[in-house]
Parts: C-alpha cells; structure tokens; sequence
C-alpha cells in the first residue's frame, strides 16, 4: 500500500491550482500527489493544434472582475497575452442581420440598451419575493415580470440555451451579475490559448517534485480506512480532493449512496466547430448571435480566414455531434451560410474540427436550494477530510474563476 498525505484527483486547472496553493501554504511537495484519468493534463480546458493553427476548444474566455484568475496571470506574469475581446455583437434575426439598436427597434422594446433591459430583469424584486427563483428557469422567471417581446430580447441576446432552460433561475441571477457580458463585463482570451495557465501551474508543481499520474483512473474510496483504490492499486490518504465531474462521480461505487445529492446539478452539451477559409468572407462581421443551429458564430483571426464557425449548446450541440462524417457537415454549414448571406456566395471551408463536450459546463437543477446541498456536502465529507471541489458544485458554474474560487473557500486558502 502508497501512502500520501494529499491526494488529489483530476488535473484540471482546480487539481493543478490546489497543488500549486498547497506548496505556497508550506506543504511538502513530496506529499503531494495528483492521479489524472486522462493522458492529459487541463481537463475542459484544450488548446487544439491543426494544419499550424492553435485554438482553444474547451474553456473559451476569461472575465477582468475574475480575481483569482487575475493573480493567476499576474503571478505567472502573463499580463501580455491578454487579448481584449470586442463587445460589438450583431444578431441574426428572422433572416436579418441586425446591430444593438435594430434589434431593440425589431422586438419593440421599451428600453434603450440591452444593458438597460437586463439591469431591470436582473435587479427587479419579484412581488416582494413572493416567488422564489429557485423553483423557476431563468425564461419561466423572466416571463413573471416582462412582457413577452422583453423576454424574447433576453433569450436571443444571451445567446445560451442551458442557462436560460435548464439552470434555476437564483442560480442563473449570480453568475449573471457576476460572469457574463450583459452588464458590461470585460472579457479577454489568452494569445497563446487558455491552457497556458494549467502549462504554468503544471510546470511549478513539476519543477517543485509533486508526482502526477495519468491513465490513473479512481476505482473507490474507503472513508473509513482512507483507502483509494487507483487502478487495482490501493493508496493510504490523509487528505482526498476531488475535482472531478458529475458524471464521473456516478461512475464510484462509493459515491452510489449521495446520488440524491450529486445529481441535483445537469451537465451541460457543448459543441465548438472551427473552420478555415480561403476567401475570407466574414472580414466585416463580428460576433454573431443567431436563431439557428449555428447559434454563436465567432470570428478568430481575419487575415488567415480561421473562424469558430459554430458554438453551441444543449440540443443544438446534439445536432452537430449527431452528424456522421464531417463532409456532411461541412455541406450544412455551407447551406446555412448561404441562407444567412445570399451575397456572399460562400463555399465550402478548407477544413473544419469538431470539439463536442458531453459535460462542458454544469448547471444547478430547478427546485435545488444550493447552500443546502454546498452544506450537506461539507457535513458529509469534509469530517471525513474528503474535499468536493471544482466548477461542477460551485457557485459560478462555467467559469475557470467558479473551480478556483472553490478551493480558497473550501480550504481558507
């Protein structure tokens, strides 16, 4: 049998950051080990390489009200890859390509901005909390207290299926506040691709003598006797942290008997398809929030023609994964495209990469009181010295800010 005094399960970019927290704290690196189920290290966050281009694929931006993510980059002095990402949107409508105004003008709205509008929707009390917003989805929610034309108007300018369907409304409310465009929000990407900060932490913890381990899939825990067992292989822990997936969690026999417990958030499908063209067609357009299936389309680099050509979430991801072949889908987008702009006579792209994600993001169910479940996580567990952390069960679900905030506030880091 292995002892070891801190074991931490997953190397995401949570798994690579506690690590990294823990050596700054004054624990030993050599009590330190890290067991990843992948060959690899930065779990949803992926930086793709294709035909000499880079691109993330996973995790797509960064927010400046972000905190730790900030003194991530700071510590790691990486201020000069940040790329500032333009908040000039446009949205495609009912077979019109529109700007802000337009499509105020186009919904009849009674406000002047869409900041105006989600301000309102955001901060509006509810019948004096006559209704909680935990038992609603964020549409159900809005529809209380707008118009229909309003509601429509925040649904298309989110742009997000997930959080307006499938997240309960509290919950939808914070990390709206807190992590999305809509309220004037700065976001950026890294010029060298989001990984950079799991490369960074990966090689301080190296350098510092943490082990990691990959293909190292967790089998059971025994809590009693703090045993794991990694595969086939039984290791002694004093500390166990886990930063690992709803699903994955299912996946443990030991885990079987909190299933009422861990199911009370869904995960997320997301898709992202990149492509490459030769005629640059898109070197007028922006950001592009559409009704169809291509939902997002997100220019990337103008001058070599490198665009994500769709990213999507919930039913339209399960669109694009259902395709067989990727000629298919290159055909379909063509179609689409073609629908969309008449003038542009666009043609197929040179290549494209599909990058589909069963469980890229988390989402707290409707009916679910967070706290309570945070709390009786931590009753269950952290007696134990088993530590739930990670984006999955945070209070900023989607965001790499979400999976590091928990690990200054589990641990008082």
């Amino acid at each position: 049998m292995k002892n070891t005094k801190h074991i931490i399960i997953g190397a995401g970019i949570t798994g690579l950051y506690l690590a990294y927290k823990l050596i700054l704290k004054g624990v030993p690196s050599t009590d330190i080990v890290i067991f990843e189920g992948s060959g690899r290290i930065g779990g949803r966050i992926y930086t793709n390489e294709h035909n000499g281009f880079r691109y993330s694929v996973g995790a797509g931006r960064l927010g400046k009200k972000h905190k730790y993510v900030m003194k991530l980059i700071k510590d790691f002095k990486l201020q000069d890859q940040i790329i500032n990402i333009s908040k000039n949107n446009k949205y495609f409508i009912e077979g019109h390509l529109m700007n802000e105004q337009e499509l105020l003008k186009h919904y009849k709205s009674n406000f002047k901005s869409l900041h105006d509008l989600w301000r309102f929707a955001i901060d509006k009390k509810l019948n004096g909390n006559k209704y909680d917003p935990r038992l609603y989805n964020l549409h159900n929610y809005f529809s209380l207290i707008l118009k229909e034309n309003e509601v429509e108007l925040l649904k298309i300018s989110l742009g997000y299926i997930g959080e307006m369907y499938d997240m309960n409304a509290y919950n939808c409310l914070l990390t709206l506040r807190k992590d999305f465009d809509i309220r004037n929000n700065e976001f950026f990407v890294l010029r060298d691709g989001i990984h950079i900060l799991c490369d960074v932490l990966y090689k301080y913890i190296i350098d510092a003598g943490v082990s990691v381990h990959f293909s190292s899939m967790l089998e059971d825990i025994n809590d009693e006797k703090k045993h794991i067992k990694i595969n086939g292989v039984t290791h002694h822990y004093s500390t166990l942290y886990l930063t690992i997936k709803r699903g994955d969690y299912m996946k443990i026999g030991y885990f079987k008997k909190y299933e009422n417990i861990f199911n009370t958030v869904s995960d997320g499908h997301l898709l992202r398809i990149f492509a490459q063209y030769k005629d640059v067609w898109f070197k007028d357009l922006p950001k592009i929030l559409t009704q169809n299936k291509l939902q997002f389309i997100i220019p990337i680099d103008y001058n070599s023609g490198l665009i994500q050509i769709s990213y999507s979430d919930r039913y339209n991801a399960d669109f694009w994964n259902a395709f067989k072949n990727e000629k298919d889908v290159k055909k379909y987008l063509t179609k689409i495209l073609n629908e969309m702009f008449p003038d542009k006579n666009i043609v197929e792209p040179e290549w494209i990469t599909m990058h589909f994600w069963e469980a890229g993001d988390h989402m707290w169910n409707v009916g679910v009181n967070t706290k309570d479940i945070q709390d009786k996580m931590d009753q269950i567990f952290i007696p134990k010295d088993i530590y739930i952390l990670g984006e999955t069960y945070s209070e900023r679900q989607a965001w790499i800010e979400g999976a590091i905030e928990t690990v200054h506030k589990k641990l008082k880091i």
